[in-house]
């Protein structure tokens, strides 16, 4: 969007459903969604590069060049290694209910959960 005309810049389609957590870096638009997927994003073209299906809506992502994390309505978080292109999930059994949000930072990952709590993981 350019700010004196208020237009958007570029509509990236392709989720079916509400897109609930996004990230961007120089290279890549990172989306998430109620459609139950992760997509990346070439940020120059606005083409879809990969999609990333789960079992559950995406509420939360995050991601580096080397993984991406995101929160899938479950008692864990789903891992993407964007160099191996393997998939993994990472159990946070300390949530009583589902892990909602996520944040990590080097070796450390803290999610929120419907339980109301906030639990600070080593990875």
């Amino acid at each position: 969007m350019t700010v004196r005309t208020g237009q958007a810049h570029r509509t990236l389609t392709g989720h079916t459903a509400p897109v609930t957590c996004l990230q961007f870096d120089e290279n890549n638009i990172v989306t998430g969604g109620l459609d139950k997927t992760v997509r990346i994003w070439d940020i120059r073209t606005g083409g879809i590069l990969e999609t990333h299906r789960y079992e559950f809506p995406v509420t939360a992502l995050q991601f580096d060049s080397r993984k991406i994390i995101a929160c899938t309505g479950e008692n864990g978080v789903e891992v993407y290694n964007r160099t191996t292109h393997a998939h993994s999930r990472l159990k946070v059994n300390g949530h009583l209910r589902p892990a909602e949000k996520l944040r990590f930072v080097d070796r450390y990952l803290v999610s929120g959960g419907r339980d109301g709590s906030a639990r600070v993981w080593s990875i």
